[in-house]
């Protein structure tokens, strides 16, 4: 179930810890190289994201399960790494940027592993697979690529802001998209780049330093944003267009290279970048909540009507079969509403944390109803929108 004030706790924890110990390490060595700053800002987002998720209680397990798990515990840490590795190169950027490469090559691989997608008797075939894999890990590396260019070429804190904004998207609309866990992952990642990012930046403006954000800002949100992405469409409910519109997003930052806007004052060329990034991301969030609405309405009225009257209904769809008449028994059970969550300034707060919560109770009876029928009679056949139900319910 959303706690919105848990959400705001981890955010702030994560952020206060995050800029803390990047003041502290940056300030101790204020005219040092990028080795130190990427150095420094990776053990404050590494601390950040420790203190947030703590706090969030998300209970990541080790070995990873599943991509949530793998995205947090594998995928992050080694861009941490990599750009930390890279920062010390001085200059060999081939080095660095085939590591940069590797990983995104790895990344799409190491999220689906041990899914229905590539398994031998799964909905993909092997050129399938082959073809997804690549054009995933493509995506990844041309946003990356970009976004460091972009930065050499003189961008300044917009960059990162800009790419906090669509992470923050990204969670949100995970979440509305059915995948609570993975869209609370976004929140400390957020609130830990964001901090660092700030804190650097204020450090170093007054300082000789090239560009006072440091590169493995870019290097980390990017990678986050798309992990966050890839895990909400492969194991949730986000579409390809969504995904595709918040992953290039922060590339309109881009417009800053516009011969028109080229010389004009930083503060205005920063307003313009984030006007240009903040309005598909705001297109995006609308759309998403609409089809919420639209798929969720049906639940949510059922549910208040069973609260209010003490009467039983079912109104899963017919594909869940058996599985989903067990659920509904379970599910829709009558239940009272306090009356302070149905009037009053919280009223649509309440009604998505309660809808939310009967979904992923929705989802979970059906796949432990399916399961225990499937064990008791044999396998059967599944149609590929079947698996893909099967595949969100263990990640």
């Amino acid at each position: 179930m959303p706690e919105p004030l848990l959400y705001f706790k981890a955010m702030g924890t994560s952020a206060l810890v995050s800029a803390v110990i990047a003041l502290a390490l940056l300030k101790t060595r204020s005219e040092a190289g990028p080795g130190w700053r990427n150095f420094a800002s990776a053990v404050a987002i590494s601390a950040g994201l420790f203190a947030g998720y703590g706090l969030l209680s998300l209970q990541l397990a080790w070995p990873p399960r599943n991509g949530l798990d793998r995205l947090l515990t594998i995928i992050i840490p080694l861009a941490l790494c990599i750009e930390v590795i890279a920062a010390f190169q001085h200059g060999r950027l081939r080095v660095a940027w085939l590591l940069r490469l590797s990983l995104a090559a790895a990344v799409p691989r190491i999220l689906l592993h041990d899914s229905v997608y590539l398994r031998t008797t799964g909905e993909w075939t092997a050129m399938q697979s082959f073809a997804t894999l690549a054009t995933c890990g493509c995506l990844l590396f041309v946003v990356w690529w970009s976004m460091s260019l972009l930065l050499k070429r003189g961008a300044r804190l917009a960059l990162p802001i800009s790419i906090c904004l669509a992470a923050q998207c990204a969670g949100a609309t995970v979440m509305m998209a059915g995948y609570i866990k993975g869209g609370a992952a976004a929140i400390p990642l957020v609130a830990t780049l964001l901090a660092t990012a700030v804190v650097a930046w204020l450090v170093k403006k007054n300082t000789q330093v090239e560009n006072p954000v440091p590169q493995i800002i870019v290097g980390a949100g990017v990678v986050s944003l798309f992990g966050i992405l890839f895990v909400g469409k492969f194991f949730g409910r986000v579409s390809n267009e969504h995904a595709l519109a918040m992953l290039f997003a922060p590339l309109l930052c881009w417009i800053s290279e516009l011969p028109l806007l080229r010389n004009r004052k930083p503060w205005m060329i920063a307003v313009i970048q984030l006007l240009a990034v903040v309005i598909p991301l705001t297109t995006v969030l609308f759309l998403s909540k609409q089809n919420f609405d639209r798929d969720m309405s049906p639940l949510l009225g059922n549910t208040e009507q069973t609260s209010r009257t003490g009467e039983t209904q079912s109104q899963l769809p017919a594909e869940h079969g058996t599985a989903g008449e067990h659920s509904n028994l379970l599910l829709h059970a009558p239940r009272i509403v306090p009356a302070d969550r149905r009037e009053g300034g919280f009223h649509g707060l309440a009604r998505m944390s309660f809808l939310l919560r009967q979904m992923l109770l929705n989802h979970v009876l059906a796949a432990v109803s399916q399961r225990a029928i499937v064990q008791k009679d044999g396998p059967s056949p599944q149609r590929p929108d079947t698996n893909r139900r099967r595949c969100f319910h263990r990640f």
